[in-house]
């Protein structure tokens, strides 16, 4: 049994390496994302078709934006404005989000720093809700990415009811 316990620690230790290369251009080097351009209806294609059969809602139910379309570089946080029109039905949502950069017509994925956590817990869309200007919101932290922000086009994503949300900003230098 010790030994099951002490290969499961070395397993999941060599799995967790959180170390990005560096380019000599200085970037990161990122992993390409699973998910494809924003699509009309605010959500993002999957890669994998089979996953709009888990769906809760059709896509399209939410509407998902940042509080601006530009934050100048250095901003720690970014505030997602969201709503929908379903209300027969319950949208369920969670803390995890992801965020990424498009770079040479591709998005690649930004890691969160290798002790950042996220609760795994759900929330039904209309309750334990934010507002900002009256408009229901969700505020992430940056500063809790492994990763220098430049000027660029990023964006957060973001699942409701089993679909990926994307929404797109700018960083801007001041």
């Amino acid at each position: 049994m010790r030994f099951l316990l002490i290969l499961l620690a070395l397993l999941m230790l060599t799995g967790c390496d959180s170390s990005l290369e560096v380019s000599d251009t200085g970037e990161q080097s990122l992993e390409v994302s699973d998910y494809g351009e924003l699509l009309e209806n605010g959500s993002v294609e999957p890669v994998d078709p089979s996953m709009e059969k888990e769906t809760e809602q059709p896509a399209g139910a939410v509407v998902m934006t940042t509080a601006f379309p530009e934050y100048p570089v250095g901003t720690d946080k970014i505030t997602l404005l969201f709503s929908t029109d379903v209300k027969s039905a319950f949208i369920t949502y969670g803390e995890y989000w992801d965020a990424e950069v498009f770079r040479d017509g591709k998005w690649y994925r930004i890691p969160f720093k290798p002790d950042e956590t996220i609760h795994d817990i759900a929330y039904i869309l209309g309750e334990q809700w934010e507002y900002y200007n009256g408009v229901a919101s969700i505020t992430h932290e940056l500063s809790r990415l492994d990763y220098e922000f430049h000027p660029g086009r990023y964006r957060i994503l973001k699942e409701f009811g089993g679909v990926m949300y994307a929404a797109e900003f700018e960083m801007v230098e001041e």
